[in-house]
């Protein structure tokens, strides 16, 4: 069985993103077990292939999901690293891939179905602890460039996340800096009271 050296390694690759102008870790991680977030912005300029409807030509090619900044909840689980992590957005969002109800994303649409499992091979294992980063952060971000109509997520309408007006409203609404800086507040009060009651259960 795999031991915690491999959450230990992720995390600090993970804690790394602090440096990047696209992507930064927000919460100080005292437990391998705690969850992770994430702050991802997409830059106002970004363009998209995506052929949104709307109504302004002049946004013909824009990305709707531009300028946004979108937390993200990265949760390990027990079975690290035989199974790749739970990935949330916790900005509410309206995405082909990502869940309107509770912001699950199927990593099988983040990466076409690669995300690796792992054997006990020493090179599998370390290739993957390796591109957390590359694997999941990254694709992320792209996925807001560039979302993947082949594997919608169910519950949700395709004219609805290809409506460049409806989606833009939505950033403008809860994708601001203050709004995510709001969300991420909820989020650790709600891990700091999560885990007062696992304390008092033991």
């Amino acid at each position: 069985r795999f031991d915690n050296k491999y959450k230990i390694k992720a995390i600090g690759e993970l804690k790394k993103l602090k440096s990047t102008d696209y992507c930064q870790t927000l919460n100080e991680l005292k437990n391998i077990n705690d969850p992770i977030l994430l702050r991802i912005h997409i830059d106002s300029e970004s363009s998209t292939i995506v052929n949104y409807t709307h109504k302004d030509e002049a946004v013909k090619g824009a990305n709707p999901y531009a300028g946004g900044f979108y937390v993200v909840e990265i949760l390990f689980g027990k079975t690290y690293p035989e199974k790749a992590p739970s990935v949330l957005f916790r900005t509410p969002i309206l995405h082909a891939n990502i869940s309107k109800e509770d912001g699950y994303i199927c990593l099988d649409a983040l990466n076409n179905g690669q995300y690796a499992t792992l054997d006990e091979t020493d090179n599998h294992v370390e290739r993957s602890s390796d591109s957390l980063e590359k694997d999941i952060v990254r694709p992320l971000r792209d996925l807001l460039i560039t979302p993947n109509f082949d594997d919608m997520i169910g519950g949700i309408e395709e004219s609805i996340v290809k409506d460049y007006d409806i989606i833009r409203e939505s950033v403008q609404t809860y994708a601001t800096l203050d709004e995510t800086d709001n969300h991420v507040e909820r989020i650790l009060d709600r891990i700091g009271k999560d885990k007062e009651r696992s304390a008092n259960k033991n």
